[in-house]
């Protein structure tokens, strides 16, 4: 699944784009130094990571003795930062006012979380939980109060991440997402990681929506305004046969399957058929939506749409990812087929009155 794959990635690899505020970059620099015992005669990197990229922020040959030291004469914003010598690397949260940042231990002991950093407040806490995290040694529940408890709204975040993707989890990422803007209002990452979790919600919708739009199963209602304003109900259309036509004013496709919809509707209106057009219009394109509508000649009085592109509730309902879409529905509001063509209406009506 491509939310589970994102999840593993932004847990081995996520996080974050900083922003300026208290607890930023100071001026008297920061030092990262140590000794890798084994790790003589290679190079130490330490990396910001960033939601779509990875930045190298220092770097710094390891002696013979094993000795390194990174300089960071700007110091560093607050962020999750990446150590990285050779193919070991473990991420940890720096909240950037740390100065000397201490760290002795192994190649290996990197790649298993199984270090510690002195001069830090909370980078440690995360180590030891990713550790416990890529050991898959955490239920659903003890990552949820990981990130209830997160000391900062970015920790929160590469947590969030790492929960399974449902319902519940999906408004836990929501509060995360509100914090982190509470807090880093004008970052990127704030923006970023919003998208990323309204990504997620309509992939869980439309996920809802391949078990809940199933032939047999009650059609999900649709509340939307009219072309004008006036709210109008799938569920008011409950004995008739109502086709369900999910169209737009830009979908040339749409366009030419008008004419068979306006036939079938001619042929049926009178035996308990009628049309429940919902329009997947941009936003501000209310007067294409009502051209079309009458160039169209689209004569039946349901109309709807919240002019809101592919961003539609109701397109998210019913897990519309392409147009035309046309469900049929039974007199008693049950759907009857998924996957009905305008051009076939006929065939699919008869069984239906």
């Amino acid at each position: 699944m491509q939310m589970l794959r994102y999840s593993i990635i932004f847990l081995l690899g996520l996080s974050l784009i900083t922003a300026c505020g208290e607890g930023g970059s100071s001026s008297s620099g920061t030092v990262i130094e140590g000794n890798i015992s084994d790790a003589q005669d290679m190079q130490v990197f330490f990396d910001l990571i960033l939601l779509n990229n990875t930045s190298v922020v220092g770097k710094s040959p390891v002696e013979s003795d094993g000795s390194f030291k990174i300089e960071l004469p700007e110091g560093h914003e607050p962020g999750i930062y990446r150590l990285r010598v050779g193919s070991q690397r473990a991420l940890f949260f720096l909240d950037g006012s740390e100065k000397k940042i201490g760290l002795t231990t192994t190649m290996a002991k990197i790649g298993a979380y199984d270090f510690e950093l002195t001069g830090t407040k909370h980078a440690n806490d995360m180590i030891v939980n990713n550790g416990k995290l890529r050991r898959k040694e955490l239920q659903a529940n003890e990552i949820g109060k990981l990130v209830e408890s997160a000391a900062d709204p970015m920790i929160a975040m590469h947590y969030a991440f790492a929960l399974p993707p449902n319902v519940e989890n999906i408004g836990i990422m929501k509060t995360v997402a509100t914090d982190l803007g509470s807090q880093y209002p004008d970052s990127e990452l704030t923006k970023r990681f919003s998208e990323q979790v309204d990504g997620l919600e309509k992939q869980m919708a439309r996920m809802q929506a391949q078990e809940l739009v199933k032939v047999g199963q009650p059609a999900p209602d649709i509340e939307l305004p009219n072309p004008d304003g006036e709210t109008m109900k799938l569920s008011d259309l409950k004995g008739q046969v109502v086709l369900l036509d999910f169209w737009a004013s830009w979908c040339g496709p749409c366009r030419r399957a008008n004419p068979h919809v306006v036939e079938t509707y001619n042929k049926y209106k009178d035996q308990g058929f009628t049309v429940f057009s919902v329009s997947l219009d941009r936003p501000g394109q209310a007067a294409r939506w009502k051209q079309a509508i009458e160039q169209d000649n689209l004569i039946w009085p349901y109309h709807v749409s919240d002019l809101k592109y592919w961003n539609s509730a109701a397109a998210s309902t019913y897990g519309v990812r392409s147009i035309p879409k046309t469900f049929l529905i039974d007199k008693d509001g049950n759907i009857a087929n998924t996957n009905v063509s305008p051009y076939r209406l006929d065939d699919a009506l008869q069984s239906l009155f």
